[in-house]
């Protein structure tokens, strides 16, 4: 059992797209164009675009590209070069941005890197063999092998600085179950995963855990056993975009079977938003009586999830739309 899911980590990592390579800086700017630019993250304030322009390396299994990444603060027209990186076609080894517009990427092999607005690079090596599954603004979600108990186990290292603070590290799970594969998703400080027949959660910062029955009702029909949370509110988790469940008690608020305006995102106060046709559109989740309303053209994902509502580019602009609420 050891053995296969050593090799099964093998063969993932093998698979990562990313190829190490030198990098370079520039002063470099662009106009943000769809056209030209691929949006890749963007938070409240900060966006990172990449151009980029294929390499023939002899039909290879992993095609590599030349990779341009600029960093955009919003709302600037103009995005910035960060660096040009010779990586797998759409690689992006950056997952977060910090508040003050910090890249931070879990870089290659070993490192976690942090790329400032000006300029300067810190990389901090975890010298674990970990397999590094995500990182957040305050801390990275890494996988490990755990001799005690023979199975991999998630950890949440936190940052200390531009370092890692292993002494504060949380265990998010251990993998007892292959349907456990699927990352956990954040909201706050709290992360949530499912397994076919329960819902988990962890805080990041407290280790605070909950557990929690699904609501078994046709499971077979609603497809519990294959579904796994792609989005998280703190209240609501969605399963697959399709099932909506009360993180609280486990129970289904609402599904796409009986349901046929669902195929959401995320969820905030009971509304569900979706991206259908090139809109944004608001779903009474409640109340199911209610048809969709267009809130804003939306062609372009990703978006950034912020306070006050949804920050989105248009192809044209930057837009911020307001939290809907139900009349």
């Amino acid at each position: 059992m050891r053995r296969s899911i050593l090799f099964s980590l093998f063969v993932w990592y093998l698979s990562f797209p990313l190829i190490e390579s030198a990098c370079g800086q520039d002063k470099q700017t662009i106009r943000v164009d769809r056209e030209k630019a691929e949006l890749l993250l963007v938070v409240d304030g900060w966006a990172l675009w990449r151009t980029q322009k294929p390499i023939d390396n002899g039909g290879a299994r992993n095609s590599s590209a030349e990779h341009s990444l600029y960093r955009q603060r919003i709302p600037d027209p103009n995005a910035h070069l960060v660096l040009n990186c010779v990586m797998a076609i759409n690689a992006n080894p950056f997952q977060a941005i910090a508040d003050d517009g910090t890249l931070i990427a879990i870089w290659g092999s070993d490192n976690v890197r942090w790329i400032h607005p000006d300029g300067t690079v810190k990389d901090a090596d975890t010298k674990r063999g970990s397999h590094r599954m995500g990182a957040y603004p305050d801390g990275i979600h890494v996988t490990e092998w755990n001799d005690k108990h023979d199975q991999l186990i998630d950890l949440f290292i936190p940052f200390r600085g531009e370092a890692l603070d292993f002494e504060n590290q949380i265990e998010i799970r251990s993998r007892e179950s292959r349907n456990w594969t699927a990352a956990p998703v954040r909201f706050g400080n709290v992360m949530v995963w499912s397994t076919p027949k329960e819902l988990h959660t962890v805080n990041v910062k407290s280790g605070q855990r909950t557990s929690v029955p699904l609501d078994k009702k046709g499971e077979i029909k609603y497809g519990l056993k294959d579904s796994y949370v792609t989005a998280f509110d703190g209240e609501w988790a969605l399963l697959g975009g399709g099932i909506v469940v009360d993180v609280k008690t486990g129970n289904r608020i609402a599904d796409r079977w009986d349901d046929k305006r669902l195929g959401l995102f995320a969820t905030h106060k009971g509304i569900g938003y979706r991206v259908h046709e090139g809109n944004l559109e608001a779903v009474d989740v409640v109340r199911p009586d209610q048809p969709p309303v267009v809130l804003s053209k939306a062609p372009y994902q990703p978006m950034a999830r912020t306070a006050s509502g949804w920050l989105l580019w248009t192809g044209q602009e930057w837009k911020r739309v307001p939290w809907y609420v139900s009349p």
